[in-house]
C-alpha cells in the first residue's frame, strides 16, 4: 500500500502542473470567447438592421407610389366637386374626397415611420461597421495570443501526459478510478498530505491523533472524514 499511496502521490503532483498550466492561461480563453460571442451578436444585429433597410426601401417605394396615387385622385375629385349638378352629388364627391385624404394623411404618417425607421437602420450599420472591424482586430490579437501559448506550452503538456500516464499505469485500476473521481470532484486536488501535522492539507479539519498516526503508517487507505480525500503522511513531503 505504502508505494500505491507514494504513486498516487506522483499522480496528484503532476496534476498540479497540469492545473497550473491552465491557471497561466490567465483569463484569455473566457476573454476570447466573450469577445468571439460579442462579434457573432453583432453580426445577427448588422444582419438585422441590413433586412430591415431593404424592406423598409421597398415599403417607402410602395407609399411614395400610394401617396401620389392618392393625389392624383383627390386633385381629380376636386375637379370634380365644381361641375356637381345636385347637393347629393356635391356631398358624395365631398365624402370621397374626405375619405381619399384620411388615407393620404394615414400614407404620410406611415411613410414618415418608414424613413425615421431607415434612417435608424442606417445608422445602425454605420456605426456597427466600425465596430466589426474593431472586434475583427481584437479577436486577431487574441487568437493570436491563445495560439503562442498553445505552442508555448504544447510540448511541456505533452511530456506531462508521458509521465501521467507512467504513472497511472503502476496504480490498481479500482484505486485509480477512486482517485480519477474524487479528483473530479474536488477541484483538482485527490490526494493531499497531512497540513502541520494536525489536519488536512485539503480542507484543514482537524485530524485525531489516531488517524494521523495511521495515516503516517500508510499501510492503508485513509480518506479524509470532512472532504473525502485521499490522506497522505507528512513525511513525503520531508523526503521530497
Amino acid at each position: 500500500m505504502k508505494e500505491q499511496l507514494r504513486l498516487l502521490m506522483e499522480l496528484q503532483k503532476i496534476d498540479d502542473r497540469f492545473r497550473e498550466l491552465e491557471i497561466s492561461k490567465g483569463t484569455l480563453p473566457m476573454e476570447l470567447k466573450r469577445i468571439e460571442k460579442e462579434f457573432v451578436e453583432l453580426k445577427q444585429r448588422r444582419s438585422g438592421a441590413e433586412t430591415s433597410r431593404q424592406e423598409l426601401h421597398v415599403d417607402i417605394s410602395k407609399r411614395e407610389k400610394a401617396g401620389d396615387e392618392l393625389k392624383r385622385k383627390i386633385n381629380s375629385l376636386q375637379e370634380r366637386l365644381f361641375g356637381t349638378q345636385t347637393n347629393q352629388e356635391y356631398e358624395a364627391v365631398t365624402r370621397e374626397i374626405d375619405w381619399h385624404q384620411e388615407s393620404l394623411a394615414d400614407n404620410d404618417s406611415k411613410l414618415t415611420q418608414a424613413m425615421e425607421s431607415l434612417a435608424e437602420a442606417e445608422r445602425e450599420l454605420e456605426t456597427s461597421s466600425s465596430q466589426v472591424g474593431e472586434l475583427e482586430t481584437r479577436l486577431a490579437e487574441m487568437n493570436a495570443r491563445y495560439a503562442e501559448f498553445n505552442e508555448r506550452t504544447s510540448k511541456q503538456a505533452a511530456l506531462l501526459q508521458k509521465e501521467r500516464d507512467v504513472a497511472a499505469a503502476q496504480v490498481k485500476p479500482r484505486l485509480l478510478a477512486h482517485y480519477e473521481r474524487i479528483l473530479k470532484a474536488k477541484d483538482g486536488r485527490s490526494v493531499v498530505a497531512i497540513n502541520r501535522s494536525t489536519s488536512c492539507g485539503g480542507c484543514f479539519h482537524t485530524l485525531p491523533p489516531q488517524t494521523i498516526t495511521r495515516v503516517r503508517a500508510m499501510n492503508e487507505l485513509i480518506l479524509c472524514e470532512t472532504c473525502g480525500r485521499v490522506l497522505v503522511s507528512d513525511q513525503l513531503l520531508i523526503q521530497d
